[in-house]
């Protein structure tokens, strides 16, 4: 993609397959390199240092001090887990990947060393936007803070063909989709004002539609999407109010799209 380098995805100790292969299909699709980080939870080890803290056992099902030793294993043992996860899913796919590890506060230490020229992936939780745990909307909340693009997948399996959906309220957002359909071969589904738009070659006149939208509401988007069985919906991150936010993600999330928010690069 002409400003984005490379797909980040951090890896918590459980992170699921299903969810590393989907980021790394991301990065196949548009030709980038996924990066993906395992960040040691600071609070834990500081936890540790404590005189009084107590960890709970197995076999032994009894209370014991935590031994240091024994928490940087533990967390080294799940980075490299979380390794041989990312090398078999990326050598699977055929894409370039990095791994690193840092220590800090999972929903924020990621946000910390992203660029404008990255894309941060989230996954929704499976309770759906009425029961997002504290931990993701602090992730969601430092990833929008940053200057990346942000894409957030629905949990479960996506589907894997389907047009390229853009708001046009923005042009970054319809640009940044409109290369999305042309590598991957799909049609590009314009809601919103009509923009002069330069096509990509792969992506013909022919295979691109419009649909109105007046407004970012609930009720209008899903009037506006009808029957589609869109891939992705794509749009400016900095285009929304909270509202309209909110109407987005809901609507996305009821009919298991992903959303990519794309940020505002220097380059561009």
């Amino acid at each position: 993609m002409p400003h984005h380098r490379r797909i980040v995805l951090s890896i918590p100790t459980g992170t699921s397959r299903d969810t590393v292969r989907q980021a790394a299909e991301w990065a196949r699709l548009l030709d980038l390199e996924i990066h993906a980080v395992f960040v040691e939870d600071e609070a834990v080890h500081g936890l540790a240092a404590y005189a009084f803290a107590r960890e709970f056992r197995l076999p032994t099902h009894a209370w014991e001090p935590i031994d240091h030793d024994r928490l940087a294993d533990d967390f080294r043992h799940a980075a490299n887990t979380a390794k041989r996860q990312l090398d078999t899913v990326a050598a699977a796919m055929g894409v370039r990947a990095a791994f690193q590890v840092l220590r800090g506060d999972p929903s924020g230490a990621v946000a910390q060393m992203l660029c404008a020229s990255d894309i941060v992936v989230l996954t929704e939780p499976s309770l759906g936007s009425e029961g997002l745990t504290q931990t993701f909307l602090r992730s969601w909340q430092s990833a929008c803070g940053s200057a990346a693009s942000v894409l957030l997948l629905p949990p479960g399996r996506i589907r894997t063909h389907g047009p390229v959906v853009a708001l046009t309220f923005g042009d970054r957002g319809a640009r940044t989709a409109a290369h999305i359909a042309g590598r991957t071969g799909e049609a590009l589904v314009l809601l919103g004002p009509a923009r002069p738009m330069v096509l990509p070659p792969a992506l013909a006149a022919e295979h691109v539609g419009r649909r109105d939208l007046n407004a970012i509401t609930e009720h209008a988007l899903g009037l506006a999407l009808g029957d589609l069985r869109e891939r992705v919906l794509v749009l400016d991150r900095n285009l929304l109010d909270d509202a309209q936010e909110r109407a987005v993600l809901r609507v996305a999330a009821a009919r298991a799209t992903p959303v990519l928010l794309v940020g505002t690069p220097a380059d561009i």
